[in-house]
């Protein structure tokens, strides 16, 4: 029985950086800072003096960004992992009474309103008929009489809309923890226009004019169907496999290329959407005589950990032994 062999980093295989330099009167490279990014801070002061200068704000606020963008590369992917994870821990219960919540509280609610919807008989509090029904009674209504005033509805209505304020309350504070919750967040949202707008032109449409029930839920129809548009269209552009800004593709593309010493170089990064999150592809290049056990031992990885950031659903890391290789070539 033969054991397996030892993965011991020590061996160099002729492992040498040709994208990393040395700056000028520097002996060692800093490991933790392999491209001397430190020199590219701008200091506090010095942007300070940019804010007073004329026309200094705009160069101010590129530098202020680009430090963030600095600390961001050179914070260690340990730590990037470890509050990704620890961001998904604190906020997965506040994730999962959203969602619960929503679900069982909407399903009351259907049952509520719908009992509110028919017993007043008002097109604003039954959306679901304005496409026909708004027009039908413009065009049959005779005269000027008044609808009859139903409280009990619109005290049904009422709480329907502190019941969605709370839950719209809610999932506002923890919609950027989760796809899921943004857009319950805007399902409530949008249910609160359509609840409060439907109260006041049900009860217009009682005590002023007919008209301003069928109208008010004509409008109704249109507002919602704008939002859900934009919802639509945003999520559609996500479906589509847009992709991921330049600034998360040169954090990916720095992390790859300091994440082993093994690692000579980045042949390319591609990182898409599909869906709310993102899926990357890495070619990385490592030595031509290192064996496939430690290449993988160091693709490996690199993969767990680039999945365990924020905003990645997916990696997929690939070694090549040089870097000019085009595996998707197509004849």
């Amino acid at each position: 029985m033969t054991d397996s062999p030892s993965r011991s980093p020590c061996k160099s295989y002729g492992v040498e950086r040709a994208s990393t330099s040395v700056a000028p009167g520097t002996d060692v490279i800093d490991e933790k800072d392999p491209m001397f990014l430190k020199e590219k801070i701008i200091s506090k002061e010095d942007i300070k003096d940019l804010k007073q200068r004329r026309k200094g704000n705009k160069l101010a606020k590129f530098y202020t960004v680009q430090n963030f963008r600095i600390d961001d590369l050179l914070k260690p992917m340990r730590a990037h992992t470890s509050d990704a994870s620890q961001e998904k821990a604190n906020t997965a219960l506040r994730v999962r009474i959203a969602i619960h919540a929503s679900f069982i509280v909407n399903c009351c609610l259907a049952v509520l309103q719908l009992y509110a919807a028919i017993s007043s008989s008002s097109l604003a509090l039954f959306a679901s008929y304005v496409d026909a029904e708004c027009i039908r009674e413009f065009a049959t209504h005779k005269g000027d009489d008044l609808e009859k005033f139903h409280l009990a509805s619109l005290v049904s209505v009422g709480v329907a809309f502190v019941a969605k304020l709370c839950l719209f309350l809610y999932c506002f504070a923890v919609r950027k923890s989760s796809s899921h919750v943004e857009v319950l967040w805007e399902d409530h949202r949008n249910d609160l226009c359509t609840n409060a707008f439907g109260i006041l032109t049900s009860a217009g449409g009682a005590e002023l004019k007919w008209w301003i029930d069928p109208m008010g839920a004509t409008i109704l129809g249109v507002l919602v169907l704008a939002s859900w548009t934009g919802t639509a269209h945003r999520n559609l552009a996500h479906l589509a496999c847009i992709s991921a800004p330049s600034e998360f593709i040169n954090f990916i593309t720095y992390k790859a290329l300091t994440f082993s010493p093994f690692i000579t170089g980045v042949d390319n990064v591609r990182a898409c959407h599909c869906g709310p999150e993102y899926f990357v592809e890495i070619n990385v290049v490592l030595p031509p005589n290192i064996p496939l056990w430690e290449a993988h031992g160091i693709t490996q990885p690199l993969q767990d950990a680039i999945e365990e950031l924020k905003d990645v659903d997916r990696c997929f890391v690939h070694g090549e032994f040089e870097a000019s290789n085009d595996e998707h070539r197509k004849n």
